[in-house]
């Protein structure tokens, strides 16, 4: 991809769930249908693998403080990827979809013009500048000139333009700004984690842990958690100071990835007791204290405890992670172990 290489398309009423013919209510999920013609815009998807997907980040142009949505594109490629296909039409197109709770599904309507500027697609993660003109707008003109000089037949409504458009703003991102995880990432993501090889689970995780580093981490734990520690359920807060830490299941010194489900929040001293084997969970996400201290108050008030899980399965803790930590091994610790 180049710099100020920019993705033209005039929404469609299909896209958008036939709203406008159907008293403004959609009668299914609304996307952004993608021209094959200019897909190397986008993260490249295999046409051998039945519906193949993958995480990009949209950051809208609209909002004053910007937030990055974790989503997914999607190759619907039943022609290519399904031998002897019974139906009567399949598929083969490619869509970005658009989500309610992210506010990008009800933003576009019919004739809208959506913008795509490539920000960054460095280590594989995509990021692009979400725009959405519409017909008051002064430069909606000049987008409908654009694609009635380049659009073709083959690719109606769609273009790459590669000039600076100076009225596209450019969102300032970070590895601090927040992130919004959509419901077809979490989809996505929960359909791949459950494989029948445990080879091809590890590598979905992989993937999907890249989109999250250090502060996406934290962030993202301890909004499941509503604040609180998982074990207490309490937390002391004054101002933006807390208790509350994001605790790594698999730690980081042994490749543990930043994923929301290698992560449980908790208060100091019990994330103290959890790095150091004095406590762990087990697969029914029941509290395990350490048998050496089993006489200590803080074994008969904890031990066999539930743990609070976020009720979103893609935060509750993997536990494929909490298989790596030992029970009953105390003391412990993962970079005594590494």
């Amino acid at each position: 991809m180049e710099e100020n290489l920019y993705y033209i398309h005039q929404m469609g009423s299909q896209e958008l769930g036939s709203a406008d013919k159907n008293d403004g209510k959609s009668q299914r999920g609304k996307y952004i249908y993608l021209s094959k013609g200019l897909i190397d815009f986008f993260p490249k998807l295999a046409s051998n693998i039945m519906n193949d997907e993958a995480g990009i980040f949209l950051v809208p142009t609209w909002e004053s403080t910007p937030v990055k949505i974790l989503t997914t594109l999607k190759y619907h490629n039943q022609k290519h990827s399904v031998e002897d296909y019974s139906g009567k039409n399949p598929r083969d197109e490619f869509r970005l979809y658009l989500n309610e709770e992210d506010g990008l599904s009800s933003k576009f309507k019919v004739g809208d013009f959506v913008v795509l500027q490539s920000l960054s697609h460095s280590g594989g993660l995509y990021t692009y500048g979400i725009s959405c003109i519409k017909p008051e707008d002064e430069n909606y003109g000049f987008l409908k000139e654009l694609l009635k000089k380049y659009s073709t037949k083959v690719r109606k409504n769609h273009i790459l333009y590669k000039k600076t458009l100076n009225f596209i703003r450019i969102p300032s991102i970070n590895k601090d700004t927040e992130i919004l995880v959509s419901r077809h990432f979490k989809k996505w993501f929960e359909k791949n984690v459950k494989q029948k090889k445990k080879d091809d689970e590890v590598r979905s995780i992989k993937i999907a842990g890249k989109f999250f580093n250090q502060s996406s981490f934290r962030k993202e734990v301890l909004k499941a958690y509503e604040g609180k520690c998982a074990v207490t359920h309490q937390a002391i807060e004054y101002n933006d100071l807390t208790n509350i830490q994001s605790c790594h299941i698999m730690p980081k010194s042994m490749k543990g990835p930043y994923l929301p489900s290698n992560g449980i929040a908790m208060c100091r001293d019990i994330h103290y007791a959890f790095d150091n084997g004095f406590l762990t969970i087990g697969d029914d996400y029941k509290i395990i204290i350490a048998k050496e201290i089993e006489g200590s108050d803080f074994y008969k008030k904890y031990n066999g405890r539930k743990l609070f899980i976020p009720k979103d399965n893609f935060y509750k803790p993997n536990k494929s992670f909490l298989e790596f930590r030992p029970k009953g091994d105390c003391p412990w610790r993962a970079d005594a172990a590494a």
